[in-house]
């Protein structure tokens, strides 16, 4: 069985509808009985009258609204799973980055101190290799580098 995302599954809805519509407008071809002939034009206005009239009857026509409200609401639907998709995706590439930027931090604050100990030893040594001097010792030398 092949699983398709939510949004594929949307947009063969939409198409769906889009299509119903598209054959219930098609044989709902009475919309010139729900129009009155205009008795006073002329002929050269009669065609001029029925390109407004086709126009301003579009808006109007309730199965037009419909079919527009229908076609933007699952527009909007299927945006919105889209925007949820691309959120998720984006939000699960910040917890990986996050994740990593921890694991670094662990790292370098181990190597910090690994090297905060390797100083102090070896502060240590130094201070223990370095030779004592006497009191008695620094005093006669100095005295004789007088004279």
């Amino acid at each position: 069985m092949y699983l398709r995302s939510s949004s594929t599954i949307l947009y063969f809805t939409y198409i769906y509808i889009y299509t119903c519509f598209k054959l219930m407008i098609a044989e709902d071809s009475d919309e010139d009985l729900l129009t009155v002939p205009d008795v006073e034009a002329s002929p050269a206005m009669d065609s001029t009258n029925k390109i407004q009239n086709q126009k301003r009857r579009k808006g109007r026509n309730p199965v037009d609204k419909e079919y527009r409200r229908i076609k933007r609401l699952l527009r909007n639907r299927v945006s919105a799973q889209q925007a949820r998709e691309r959120k998720k995706v984006y939000v699960n590439e910040l917890e990986s980055r996050a994740k990593e930027l921890q694991d670094l931090n662990s790292k370098l604050e181990e190597t910090i101190s690994t090297l905060n100990n390797e100083n102090t030893m070896l502060r240590k040594v130094l201070l223990s290799t370095r030779p004592k001097l006497d009191h008695t010792t620094s005093t006669t030398v100095g005295q004789k580098h007088h004279i």
